[in-house]
Parts: structure tokens; C-alpha cells; sequence
């Protein structure tokens, strides 16, 4: 009989968690604040100062580049490191962004100019060259839906459209509730369908002694009318079979 090698499973159990791969991480502004008063104004070590982050936190060059980038923005600004503007500077990590934040806000300006616009899709921008005369290069399907999600703008039906503000939902909330037909009925007064269970769930209501009396008589010119439609349809069928076998005799 073959034997069937079979994998060997696993070992999940017990397991380390897999270590990063790189130390590098993108420091705060009140780290960098931190790492540059007590390096340059304390005169700390940078190897003391990475032991103060804890293990698997920070390296020695992590504190060596962070110094020297504060140094050179303070050299940049013409200005000394006890000035938070130092310490705030965009992150050098991850693809150079590709357009700057007057470029973006230039795109968002023509996407929402007018409704004919608004209800263009990407490539439709693109294809009709809208970013040509607006000095906007680089100009991609994916790179006008990220500034335009960025910009809090989201792709409706009809176009693009801004996020509703807390207020602005606020106000649209009591609107429905004022203009609601249903708001002093329970339910819609017809019934309410659960399709977790097998049948449907009904709805009813608590009646009073009249509305119990109307239904009752409702019921009852129901039951007589269908009684009557089945005498004459049994009518009908008994007549058209002596009809047919008059015809066949």
C-alpha cells in the first residue's frame, strides 16, 4: 500500500514573536525634543541616550541622525533648538510625495468648480486634460482619488461630495424627525417580516371593543362573499358538464 507523506504541521505553539526587521521609526516631535536636549544641551551619549528608549526602540545612529537633523533644521531656520519649529519637520521615510500642498489644493478647486465636474470620474479628468493648464504634472487615476479622499471628499452616485459636519448632521437628523409621516405610529402598521426565522413574526396591536366588533363583521361579509363565490363557481362547473354530456349523448 503507498503511504501518503503528509506535511509536518507547525509549531505555532510557544512561539516568539518574529522580530522587526529594522529599529528605524519615524520619532515624534517631543522625542526629537527629548533626544536633542539631552545630547546637545545635556551633553548625554548618544548609546545612553538609545538605553533610555528601551530595548529594540531606538539605536545609537537613530540618536545620531536625530541630532543632526535637528542641527540642520535650526541651521536652516537661522534659529536656535529651543524653538519647537526645530523638532517639526515632514518625514524623509516612504516615496516623496508627488505633489506639494498648494498642487493638491489646486486639483480639489477644479474637481468641485462646477456639477458637470463634480460628476466626472478620474480618467474622465485625466482624459479631458482639466490639470493640463493648472501646472499639475504627474496626474494618475489612483493619485486624484487619494487627494480627494484626502481632502474629505468621498465618490457618491452624482459625484463627488464633501463630508456632512457634526453640525450639518445634526441638522438633517431633526429635519427627518420633524418630517417623518410615521413618527407618532408604531411600526409602518402593516407588519414586520424577520427573516432569521422560519415564518414570518407579525406586529399587532392592542384593539378596543369597537374595533373588535368591526372586524368581526368584516369577517363575516368575508367568509359570506367567498361562500357565495364557491356555490357559483360549483354552479358553473356542474352546468358546463351536463352541458357536455348533452353534447355528447
Amino acid at each position: 500500500m503507498q503511504q501518503i507523506a503528509r506535511r509536518k504541521p507547525m509549531k505555532n505553539k510557544g512561539r516568539n514573536p518574529p522580530p522587526r526587521k529594522t529599529l528605524r521609526r519615524e520619532r515624534r516631535a517631543v522625542e526629537r525634543a527629548f533626544i536633542a536636549g539631552a545630547c546637545i544641551a545635556g551633553s548625554l551619549s548618544h548609546n545612553d541616550c538609545a538605553q533610555l528608549f528601551g530595548p529594540n526602540v531606538a539605536s545609537e545612529s537613530t540618536i545620531t541622525r536625530t541630532v543632526q537633523r535637528v542641527n540642520e533644521r535650526a541651521m536652516e531656520l537661522n534659529t536656535t533648538i529651543i524653538y519647537p519649529c526645530c523638532f517639526e519637520f515632514p518625514s524623509n521615510r516612504g516615496p516623496a510625495r508627488l505633489l506639494d500642498d498648494e498642487q493638491r489644493a489646486r486639483v480639489v478647486a477644479i474637481t468641485i468648480a462646477s456639477q458637470q465636474s463634480r460628476e466626472k470620474e478620474s480618467w474622465q479628468v485625466i482624459k479631458d486634460g482639466d490639470f493640463v493648464n493648472a501646472r499639475v504634472p504627474n496626474s494618475s487615476v489612483s493619485l486624484h482619488e487619494n487627494i480627494m479622499y484626502d481632502a474629505g471628499y468621498a465618490r457618491r452616485g452624482l459625484g463627488w461630495k464633501p463630508t456632512l459636519s457634526p453640525e450639518q448632521k445634526k441638522e438633517r437628523y431633526e429635519w427627518a424627525l420633524a418630517h417623518n409621516p410615521d413618527k407618532d405610529e408604531y411600526s409602518d402598521g402593516l407588519r414586520d417580516f424577520r427573516y432569521d426565522h422560519k415564518d414570518p413574526c407579525y406586529t399587532y396591536f392592542e384593539e378596543t371593543d369597537a374595533e373588535k366588533r368591526l372586524a368581526e363583521e368584516a369577517l363575516v361579509k368575508e367568509n359570506a362573499q367567498r361562500k357565495r363565490d364557491d356555490n357559483i363557481l360549483q354552479g358553473n362547473l356542474q352546468y358546463s358538464q351536463e352541458a357536455i354530456c348533452a353534447l355528447l349523448a
